[in-house]
C-alpha cells in the first residue's frame, strides 16, 4: 500500500484533521484482516473519516490508503451503522455475512440472529435465501393484499349499487303512497263539495216549500179572518134570528182549521232549520279534509327529509367502507378495539332503523311487494 505521503496528500487538510485520519488509516490497514468487531469498527472510522472530509475527498483517500472501492467502503459504514450498538451479539459472524445482514429486512436479520443462536453456522448463501424467502412471502401478502383490496371495492361497488336501489325504491313506495293517500283525500274533499251542492239544493227546495207554506199559511190567515167576520156576520144574524147554534158551529169550524194552518206553518220551519243545520255540518267536513290536504302536504315534505336522510346515511356508510380498503398493513390493537366498538354501533344504529322505518313502512305500504337482496 506504500507510504503515506505518497498515496494521499495530507498536506491540503489541517494538522488536527490529518493527524486524525492518518491514525484512522493505521487502524483500518490493522483490521481489515481481522474480526466481525473489526469490521465495525472500520465502518465507524471511515463514518469519522467522511464527515471531516470535505465533499470528493473520501473516494481518493480509500482508493490510495488502501486500494478500497467505494461499495466495499459502504458495506463497512453500513454494517456499522447497523450493528455497532451490538458487538458481541455478531461477533461469531464472518465480515462478509455481516455485510449481507446490513442490507437485509429487520426480520431476516431476527431468523439468522435465531439460528445461529440454536448453533447453525450462518453464510451469504444463507442469509441470500432468508432475503428472497422473506421477500417471496411480502410479494404473495402484496398480491394477497391487492386481492383483497380489488374484493373489498367489488363489495363496495355491489353494497352501493344495492344501497342506490333500495333507496330508490323507497322513495318511489313512499311517493305513491302519498299520491295515493292524498288522492284519497282529494275524493273525500270531492265528495263533501258535492254533498253541499246537493244540501245547497236541497236547502233552496225548502226554503222555497216553507216560503209556498208561509203563503199558503197567509191565505188561509186571511180566508180565516174573513171566515171569522162572515162568522161573525152568520152570528149577529142568527143572534138576530136567534140561531146561536150556527154561530158556534160555525166559529169551531174556523178554529179547526186555523190549527191545521198553524201546524203547516211549524213543519215547515222545522225542515228549514234542520236544511240550515246539515249545511253548517257539511262546511264543517269540508274545512277538515281542507286540514287534511295541508297535514298531507306537510308529510310529502316531510318523507322528502326522511328520504334525504336515509341517502346521507347510506353515502355515510358506503364512504366509511371505501376507507377500509385503504389500511394495507396490519390493523394495531388500538385501531382493532376502535373498529369493535365502531361494528356495535354500527349494529345498534341498525336496530334503530329498524325499529323506526319497518312499522312505518308495514303500515303504509302494506300491499307493496318488498324485494329482499
Amino acid at each position: 500500500m506504500g507510504g503515506e505521503q505518497a498515496l494521499f496528500d495530507y498536506g491540503r487538510l489541517t494538522p488536527t484533521i490529518a493527524t486524525d485520519i492518518r491514525a484512522a488509516a493505521e487502524r483500518i490497514r490493522v483490521r481489515m484482516k481481522r474480526t466481525a468487531e473489526d469490521i465495525i469498527e472500520i465502518g465507524r472510522d471511515l463514518i469519522t473519516v467522511k464527515e471531516k472530509l470535505d465533499h470528493g475527498q473520501f473516494l481518493p483517500w480509500i482508493s490510495k490508503e488502501f486500494g478500497m472501492k467505494e461499495d466495499m467502503a459502504q458495506n463497512f459504514m453500513r454494517v456499522a451503522r447497523r450493528f455497532g450498538d451490538q458487538i458481541p451479539n455478531y461477533s461469531a459472524f464472518a465480515p462478509t455475512v455481516l455485510i449481507a445482514l446490513a442490507s437485509a429486512p429487520p426480520e431476516v436479520v431476527t431468523t439468522i440472529e435465531d439460528r445461529a443462536a440454536a448453533g447453525e453456522s450462518i453464510t451469504v448463501a444463507d442469509v441470500k435465501a432468508e432475503i428472497a424467502r422473506v421477500r417471496a412471502e411480502a410479494e404473495a401478502a402484496r398480491r394477497e393484499a391487492a386481492e383483497a383490496t380489488y374484493r373489498l371495492e367489488v363489495l363496495k361497488t355491489e353494497t352501493t349499487e344495492k344501497l342506490a336501489k333500495a333507496s330508490r325504491r323507497e322513495a318511489n313506495l313512499i311517493e305513491r303512497a302519498n299520491a295515493a293517500e292524498k288522492e284519497k283525500a282529494r275524493a273525500i274533499a270531492e265528495a263533501g263539495l258535492r254533498a253541499q251542492e246537493t244540501l245547497k239544493d236541497r236547502i233552496t227546495q225548502v226554503e222555497a216549500e216553507a216560503a209556498e207554506s208561509r203563503r199558503l199559511a197567509g191565505e188561509k190567515t186571511r180566508a180565516l179572518d174573513a171566515a171569522v167576520a162572515k162568522a161573525r156576520t152568520e152570528a149577529e144574524q142568527a143572534a138576530a134570528e136567534n140561531a146561536e147554534a150556527l154561530a158556534a158551529a160555525a166559529l169551531a169550524k174556523s178554529a179547526a182549521e186555523v190549527k191545521a194552518l198553524e201546524a203547516k206553518a211549524q213543519k215547515a220551519l222545522a225542515q228549514s232549520q234542520a236544511a240550515l243545520e246539515a249545511k253548517n255540518r257539511i262546511e264543517e267536513e269540508i274545512e277538515r279534509h281542507k286540514e287534511v290536504l295541508a297535514r298531507m302536504e306537510s308529510a310529502e315534505t316531510e318523507g322528502l327529509d326522511q328520504a334525504r336522510l336515509a341517502s346521507d346515511v347510506a353515502e355515510f356508510i358506503g364512504k366509511s367502507m371505501s376507507e377500509l380498503s385503504l389500511f394495507e398493513r396490519e390493523i394495531q390493537p388500538l385501531a382493532i378495539h376502535k373498529f369493535e366498538v365502531a361494528a356495535q354501533v354500527c349494529e345498534q344504529f341498525a336496530a334503530a332503523l329498524r325499529t323506526f322505518a319497518a312499522p312505518r313502512l308495514a303500515s303504509t305500504l302494506s300491499t307493496e311487494p318488498r324485494e329482499i337482496n
